[in-house]
């Protein structure tokens, strides 16, 4: 479900909340019009409210979107290296690559191992 700002002909806007199943979409219910912006605005927080009563959704905020991955990423306390990662570590060592000592270019050297596909866009 989600809040759709509609125009109508007499130019307001009506507020309802949508459901989308099948391809199609179904009004489930009208908050009201205005040609108030406040107006609009204080409707469309009383449908996402009834939303979220209805279903529990929880409207996901993206302002703050890089500190919240990087306290994410913060909490990570360690990686395993798993599958072909194992196996490309030690012979790359054994190579001598190691002695680069840029991370990135360890990735980019796995990353070309792992999917050989040309890098050439048609």
């Amino acid at each position: 479900m989600f809040v759709r700002e509609k125009l109508n002909k007499s130019g307001t806007i009506s507020v309802q909340v949508i459901l989308k199943s099948s391809k199609k979409y179904k009004v489930v219910k009208t908050f009201g019009s205005s040609a108030d912006p406040n107006e609009i605005l204080a409707l469309k927080n009383e449908a996402n409210q009834w939303i979220h009563g209805q279903t529990g959704q929880v409207a996901i905020n993206f302002d703050n979107q890089r500190a919240e991955t990087e306290q994410v990423l913060d909490k990570i306390d360690q990686v395993k290296s798993v599958g072909i990662d194992l196996l490309l570590n030690s012979i790359y060592d054994e190579i001598g690559f190691n002695l680069v000592g840029d991370l990135l270019f360890r990735r980019l050297v796995f990353s070309r191992i792992e999917y050989p596909v040309s890098k050439l866009v048609r």
